[in-house]
């Protein structure tokens, strides 16, 4: 402890109230003393802080920040905020998880460096580390609280963030928090009933963005392990990324547990670049001209990562706001269609879908009433697309038989022959390119399909409709196309309907 004059010990007493009492007083003050300039006011940043408040205070427990990356949202919300938690209260618990395994450890490293500096010592010397913290990806303070860090898929034990509730511990357990409460040298500084948090940053790669089985695995373990490592139902959970996908953890949560707006879960702060004004988020990062600049460049990556957009129109095919939903259950007619033509693709690649659905013609629209669409096995889906032509009295049936599914299409047409099926049945063999089929056929499809406006309540039609309204309108050479199972699967029936109701579209017979 250096020798300290008079004035500097009430300046510092001073500091200490501000900065417990202010976290963007912390901020600023900390930045100083660690980087010897002054922190960037900028508009975004105060956001960003103001919702940090309300987890401190338990007025938002669920919370997502999605702004560009470079934007100083982990200084903000993972450096500064876990040590100004621990000036609050040195018990408090924090989990931090990124992507990268790497970048969770020296985020953990600054926090530490930080929460050991002099600077912070000399305000908050109640918070000290054990003698045995020496790792980065796991340490305590004295007082048992600390940080556990590692990436999103890696190993969390021994370790949950948060405190325990009071009225969830036994008597004789409140006995024994007590004695320890007694035992600490400053209760002042254990006041604050905030008690750590999990603080997810980038749990996407931006380079995984567009894989769905690194999706998923991310998701599932979240479900599966992350959400469970609270030690209270009131432990808060932040999650700070940049858009990758409308699947990525952000869209998952926010689909699935829904939005504090609509009476969900998640209170989302979504800062996009180009605010809706017309104007540069932060003209410092980049000017309006910059950002123009970029979008130009590269549309689908500027609407993921500055606008937090990840499903931009203008690179989509089949845009969810221009095709035609209807309550099917309400349309007398689809119990007696025009005609019923059902049609399959099986999967062919690792991780693809088997789509497969009945399109029923009524008038001169194109109903598609139902949906199989998984990778559940040709075990589980060839019963069922035989169940599906029988359900539906198809009239007309197309399965794809490229590669090795000749064999799925003829064990469904075996089958259907034994349940004396007497409708038409077809084994495709396209010969020209899917992307190249698909664009062909894309306006057909949103001019004449019809799609259940309760789509999101059937697991398998949501997948179809997710993976249609993402497929984009140019694909990447050699990398395999994304989601084209959804929109290959409406251009084998739009083909159908071209080539043999012709006059219901105002076509000539190809």
């Amino acid at each position: 402890m250096p020798d300290l004059t008079v004035e500097e010990i009430k300046e510092l007493k001073v500091a200490h109230v501000y900065c417990k009492d202010d976290f963007i007083f912390f901020v600023r003050y900390f930045f100083k003393k660690q980087y010897k300039r002054k922190w960037a006011k900028w508009e975004h940043l105060y956001l960003i802080a103001e919702q940090l408040r309300k987890v401190i205070s338990g007025e938002v427990t669920r919370l997502i920040i999605n702004i560009a990356p470079r934007y100083g949202k982990t200084e903000l919300a993972v450096k500064a905020f876990i040590a100004y938690g621990l000036c609050l209260n040195p018990s408090a618990k924090f989990i931090h998880l990124s992507y990268s395994d790497d970048l969770a450890l020296d985020n953990s490293e600054a926090v530490k460096d930080l929460v050991t500096s002099e600077e912070y010592q000399l305000l908050f010397p109640s918070v000290k580390l054990k003698q045995s913290s020496k790792a980065k990806k796991k340490w305590y303070t004295e007082q048992t609280g600390g940080v556990y860090a590692t990436s999103t898929g890696g190993q969390i034990t021994g370790f949950g963030a948060g405190l325990v509730d009071e009225d969830e511990l036994s008597d004789d357990e409140i006995s024994e928090l007590e004695e320890l409460r007694l035992e600490l040298d400053d209760l002042s500084e254990n006041k604050s009933k905030f008690g750590g948090a999990i603080i997810i940053d980038d749990p996407n790669k931006p380079d995984d963005a567009d894989s769905e089985t690194l999706r998923n695995k991310v998701n599932e373990r979240y479900d599966s392990t992350i959400s469970n490592r609270v030690n209270s139902r009131n432990t808060p959970i932040i999650i700070i990324q940049q858009r990758t996908h409308e699947d990525d953890l952000s869209g998952y949560l926010i689909r699935k547990q829904g939005n504090a707006l609509d009476g969900g879960l998640w209170h989302v702060l979504s800062l996009p670049s180009i605010k809706e004004d017309g104007t540069a988020l932060c003209p410092q990062k980049h000017t309006i001209e910059e950002l123009k600049a970029l979008e130009k460049h590269n549309d689908i990556v500027f609407q993921r990562q500055h606008m937090q957009n990840p499903k931009p129109k203008s690179g989509l095919l089949f845009p969810i706001d221009e095709l035609e939903f209807a309550d099917m259950d309400s349309i007398e007619a689809l119990k007696d269609p025009d005609f019923t033509y059902t049609c399959a693709d099986p999967a062919n690649l690792g991780g693809d879908d088997f789509a497969g659905a009945p399109f029923k013609l009524v008038g001169s629209k194109i109903y598609v009433t139902e949906m199989l669409y998984n990778t559940d096995g040709t075990d589980f889906n060839e019963p069922e697309m035989v169940n599906l032509i029988k359900r539906n009295k198809s009239r007309s049936v197309g399965i794809e038989g490229v590669l090795g599914w000749i064999e799925t299409a003829k064990r469904i047409r075996e089958e259907l022959d034994r349940i004396n099926f007497d409708g038409e049945f077809r084994v495709l063999r396209p010969r020209t390119s899917k992307p190249s089929r698909i664009l062909n056929r894309a306006s057909f499809i949103r001019n004449n399909f019809v799609f259940r406006h309760d789509w999101e309540e059937y697991p398998q039609y949501a997948k179809f409709i997710r993976n249609l309204t993402s497929y984009l309108k140019i694909q990447e050479a050699g990398k395999g196309n994304k989601h084209d199972d959804a929109p290959d699967l409406c251009e084998m029936a739009a083909t159908y309907f071209e080539q043999n109701f012709p006059h219901l579209f105002g076509m000539n017979k190809v």
